[in-house]
Order: C-alpha cells, then sequence, then structure tokens
C-alpha cells in the first residue's frame, strides 16, 4: 500500500510540474507576442502572426520590405524516429535603387581567413557558400575575407576588389550590434536587397530591431 501512494505522490509531482512549465512558457510566449505587437505599432509595421501545430510563423511589413520568420516541425527519416524544428528568417526589399552596389556576404562565428587556404579548398568552401546565395548573386567572382572582431568572420563576394568597402563601412555599426545566431547572409544589388537567417527564429522585439536595421541600411 506504501508503494502505491508513493508512486501516487510521484505521478502527482510530476504532473504538477509539467502543468507549472507549461503555463509559464504559454505565459511567455503571450508576453513575447504582446511585445511584438508593440514594437510593430509603435513603428508602424504591418504585423501577421500564424499559429499552427506544426508551424509558427510571423510576417512583418511595410510598403518597401518584409520580414518573414518561420519555425517548422520536422521529423528525421530512420530508426530513432526523432523531430525536431527548422528555423529561418529573410528580410527582403524588392524596391529597386539604382545607386545600390552588387555584392553578397556571409557572417560567420570563428575567425578563418579563407584567403589563407589552399586554392583547392578555398574553391569548394566558396561553391559551397554560394548555394545559400541567389542566382545573380553566383557570377560575383572577387571573393575576400573581413574580420569584424576576433569572433566573426566577413566573407565577402564582389565583382571586383574592393567594389562594396564603402557599403560595408555603412553596414559595420549594425553588424557588429547583431549577436544573435548565424551564419548571416546578404544579398545586394540595384534591384533588390535579401537577408536570410537559415537557424535562426526572430519572434522578439529586440532581435527583429537588429535585424531590420541592417536591411534598411542598405534599402
Amino acid at each position: 500500500m506504501d508503494d502505491i501512494l508513493s508512486s501516487l505522490y510521484v505521478l502527482l509531482g510530476v504532473g504538477l510540474s509539467v502543468a507549472v512549465i507549461f503555463l509559464l512558457s504559454r505565459r511567455k510566449a503571450r508576453q513575447k507576442e504582446e511585445e511584438l505587437a508593440a514594437y510593430c505599432a509603435q513603428n508602424g509595421y504591418q504585423l501577421t502572426v500564424q499559429h499552427e501545430p506544426l508551424m509558427r510563423s510571423i510576417r512583418i511589413e511595410t510598403d518597401a520590405w518584409q520580414l518573414t520568420s518561420t519555425m517548422r516541425s520536422i521529423r528525421n527519416d530512420g530508426d530513432t524516429g526523432s523531430s525536431g524544428w527548422h528555423r529561418e528568417t529573410e528580410w527582403i526589399c524588392l524596391r529597386e535603387n539604382p545607386l545600390r552596389q552588387t555584392f553578397a556576404m556571409q557572417v560567420s562565428q570563428g575567425s578563418t581567413n579563407l584567403d589563407q587556404l589552399p586554392q583547392w579548398l578555398k574553391d569548394a568552401a566558396v561553391s559551397a557558400l554560394k548555394h545559400w546565395l541567389g542566382d545573380d548573386m553566383q557570377a560575383l567572382d572577387s571573393v575576400r575575407t573581413l574580420s569584424f572582431d576576433k569572433k566573426r568572420t566577413c566573407l565577402v563576394f564582389e565583382p571586383e576588389l574592393g567594389a562594396a568597402d564603402a557599403t560595408l563601412e555603412q553596414l559595420r555599426v549594425s553588424l557588429e550590434q547583431y549577436t544573435g545566431t548565424q551564419p548571416l547572409y546578404l544579398e545586394c544589388s540595384p534591384s533588390r536587397v535579401r537577408l536570410f537567417l537559415p537557424d535562426v527564429n526572430a519572434d522578439s522585439a529586440p532581435v527583429l530591431e537588429r535585424l531590420i536595421s541592417i536591411g534598411k541600411v542598405l534599402q
């Protein structure tokens, strides 16, 4: 009898703990959404939030640009049956600006200098990185490494060496202020600006503000 009561007490304790964690997480999520709505209202942005059992997304829009951040449930094939979440965030401006310089860049953790690698290894790395860039960026043949600080490296794709120097200097402050998950990919041309983060769910006002500030420098 004592063993049965002990088991019941354990189950009750576990159930209460799960309920408390669920309620706290729901409260935190609701508070985050309220802060996000207030942030968008304050800045005149249009906010759309979508909740589904296996997907959550937010879309923020203005007349000039749009930001979409999505988190989808994924189930891996195989015997393990493991699952997880696929996250991505994209900011894009389709308003044309003939004064924009054409270039692309990747900001990532670490201080590796691509220019110091053997040519064959550098070519393989550049080819892999270009997978994340749009078709109009594939012809950018000049590639160089820049260091923003000791913890991050910036790989720049340009039509010719130094072509994006002036724009990169304008971006420096905004990029330094962003300390979230990386890599971060940026494409810039007269026809559009695109900011892409393949592993980021930007669902809080502070993170969104830093990402939007990067894009707005170029719009």
